[in-house]
């Protein structure tokens, strides 16, 4: 089987992908994802500060597009560990160019567009290699879905998302070829581990995908007799969940604990009705009840949460293991907080985050309504009942147990299966990471496993319809051109 090379389609998805994403980005007036407070963590890579601005129109409710630069981007090596510095860091250094002083938003708006184009015609360029009937589906499909102005706006920010995005897009473009290429390159692993560990590293909410990238790593390992294939897979594997413990590690003080307190007050014990033995069972005192329902970043409360009071009764007594545990010893309980998951899982924009810049003369926190026909349709007609989620999540299982019975293809579903647990993974830990705080930007990759899902399954049914003849009789060249 001879390697895919690109084609004309992963060509032309390159330039149309990048040519819609860059019109709907950078049509006046400027549009983007205002910042929520996370901004500070990733803008220490350029090393970027806000222009003076009163508080209020700094976050939530208005985007800022030009920052001070305040240090070189020459001189500036370390921020928050994450794989989205690679596009900052370029984009600071283009900025270079342009102003020494100021660093416009819409630079690395067209970084993340460069690098989005690229992961569409890789993700094509996989789809011909594992599965090529159904290929006439996956360029429209990513102009619909993953274009939609839910997803781009976030390519104006500093958030972690948009390598997110791009790196999964990458890492299941990369996996295919993978799998549908029997002659075992090499080059191909080492891309697919690299792109792997960036996705990982993308954000503290992916590092759990390492169980995942271990597993089909084990079959790759096992799956082969080659030395150097094997040595060249440990290395990437090894070097992934290194990183990973690495970043566990250093991730701030600050925000472990806001974490755990948002998983425990806004999270356990929001719509407790023992919200007393919920406590006990966490191992803190009973009089933190008066905590029920608020968030680590508000500021007035019954009790003094910064004070050192607090934090030997709460830091000092419990910790995520407890809140995990807690969990797994109350099935159902966690079930409700699933079922506050699955209302808000299809919500692809941020209710509360604006769009627009001040001077645009929009209201505060209002959107854009740019292509938003996908994440509208979802938002409108998809169920928002936890049974709907966990049985497409159950219905999905089946269908990879079938590729995996039916032919010799083991490697694509042992691969699919590592889509799928990751798919999981997104969905069942936001809620017990970090409550209900920012849940629909938590769930910000479900929706994208979930979208690639859909657009999988529609392009197997496709491919069906084709292999029986369905459709060759009314289209004779296309389908020649697609087996092609």
């Amino acid at each position: 089987m001879k390697r895919p090379k690109p084609d004309r389609a992963e060509v032309i998805a390159l330039i149309v992908v990048g040519g819609l994403a860059t019109t709907l980005l950078f049509l006046p007036p400027f549009i983007g994802l205002a910042d929520q407070g996370d901004f500070f963590r990733l803008m220490h890579w350029g090393k970027f500060v806000y222009p003076p601005l009163e508080y209020r129109d700094q976050f939530v409710g208005w985007v800022t597009r030009q920052y001070l630069v305040e240090r070189s981007p020459l001189l500036s090596w370390w921020g928050f560990p994450s794989s989205e510095a690679l596009f900052i860091k370029t984009s600071s250094l283009l900025g270079l160019i342009l102003s020494r002083q100021y660093f416009d938003l819409r630079i690395l708006g067209f970084v993340h567009v460069f690098g989005f184009a690229g992961a569409s015609a890789l993700l094509l360029r996989g789809w011909r290699a594992a599965l090529p009937a159904g290929r006439i589906i996956l360029l429209p499909a990513i102009l619909l879905v993953f274009c939609d102005i839910g997803y781009l706006t976030y390519f104006h920010s500093f958030y972690g998302e948009p390598a997110s995005l791009i790196f999964m897009l990458t890492t299941v473009g990369i996996g295919l070829i993978l799998v549908g290429d029997r002659r075992r390159s090499i080059s191909i692993l080492i891309l697919f581990h690299a792109s792997a560990f960036c996705l990982v590293t993308a954000k503290p909410q992916n590092l759990p995908f390492v169980v995942a990238f271990l597993l089909f790593g084990a079959w790759l390992h096992f799956d082969s007799t080659d030395v150097i294939w094997r040595r060249v897979n440990l290395a990437g594997l090894g070097l992934t969940v290194l990183v990973a413990a690495t970043i566990l590690l250093v991730i701030p003080l600050r925000m472990k604990e806001a974490n755990l307190y948002n998983s425990v007050f806004n999270g356990i014990l929001r719509d407790s009705e023992s919200a007393a033995d919920d406590l006990a069972a966490l191992g803190l005192p009973r009089e933190l009840e008066a905590l029920k329902g608020t968030s680590y970043f508000d500021t007035y409360t019954k009790i003094d949460t910064r004070g050192e009071e607090f934090r030997s009764k709460f830091y000092s007594n419990t910790g995520m293991a407890r809140v995990v545990v807690f969990y797994l010893t109350h099935p159902a309980r966690y079930l409700e907080k699933l079922a506050v998951t699955s209302n808000r899982a299809y919500t692809l924009r941020p209710p509360a985050l604006g769009n627009f810049e001040k001077q645009s003369g929009n209201p505060f926190s209002s959107k854009t309504a740019r292509w938003t026909f996908w994440s509208r349709a979802k938002e409108r007609y998809l169920p928002r009942s936890v049974w709907f989620s966990l049985g497409y999540l159950g219905g999905l299982l089946l269908l990879i147990a079938n590729e995996w019975r039916r032919c010799g293809r083991r490697g694509l579903a042992v691969f699919l299966f590592a889509l799928w647990l990751m798919m999981v993974i997104s969905f069942v830990s936001p809620i017990a990471g970090d409550g209900e705080n920012d849940l629909e930007k938590h769930l910000f990759l479900f929706n994208a496993f979930f979208d690639l899902s859909v657009i999988l399954v529609a392009s197997s049914i496709l491919g069906l319809i084709w292999r029986r003849g369905g459709l060759v009789a009314f289209w004779p060249r296309l389908d020649r051109r697609i087996a092609s």
